[in-house]
């Protein structure tokens, strides 16, 4: 097997259980607005908005508007974001320092504002090969953490099941915690 075969195995793999197609399909209502990408990478998503703003620990991004950065001192001024997207990020945060990352959301965010996260089980089978992924956690705890300080759902779930036939969807929401997969969770500031 060479290397392309193999490459084009992990992508079909990678694609069905975290869809970025299908991200970006539900990301293209936020055009219109001021995004920060919280933990950039590459500025996978800068193409949403002419107002995209990254930061990342690391500087992987050479985007005009890319600031190195971290989650829990956030290098932009209050209520100056309509949408914060934060994937794959939570799992690399200590759990001592969430607070604060949360404040720091909410000092940025706007009233109303939304935030984007997607972030993978602790049950994916590639979740403990990422030696920062210091903070397993699940759609319960980080609706919880976010309800706690004053957010509400809009929409959640699991992206491994959204290949399948839509009266297959309600069985696997329950059983998706229980299986490798990534969630999703979109939530509005309300206070």
């Amino acid at each position: 097997m060479n290397n392309n075969t193999l490459k084009g195995k992990r992508l079909k793999y990678y694609d069905l259980f975290f869809p970025m197609k299908w991200k970006h399909k539900h990301l293209e209502k936020y055009k219109d607005s001021v995004i920060l990408d919280m933990g950039c990478g590459n500025g996978r998503y800068s193409y949403l908005s002419d107002d995209w703003y990254g930061i990342d620990a690391f500087n992987t991004c050479n985007h005009k508007n890319f600031k190195i950065g971290d989650a829990t001192n956030i290098p932009f001024n209050n209520n100056s974001m309509d949408v914060i997207i934060m994937s794959h990020v939570l799992e690399h945060i200590d759990r001592r320092d969430m607070n604060k990352v949360i404040s720091e959301i909410n000092r940025v965010l706007k009233y109303h504002g939304e935030i984007v996260i997607y972030s993978p089980q602790p049950l994916n089978p590639f979740y403990w090969d990422v030696p920062s992924h210091i903070n397993p956690i699940t759609l319960r705890s980080t609706k919880m953490m976010f309800y706690n300080n004053g957010y509400s759902i809009i929409k959640e779930g699991y992206s491994v099941y959204r290949f399948l036939p839509e009266n297959m969807q309600k069985l696997m929401f329950i059983l998706a915690p229980h299986i490798p997969s990534e969630f999703y969770l979109y939530l509005r500031k309300e206070l």
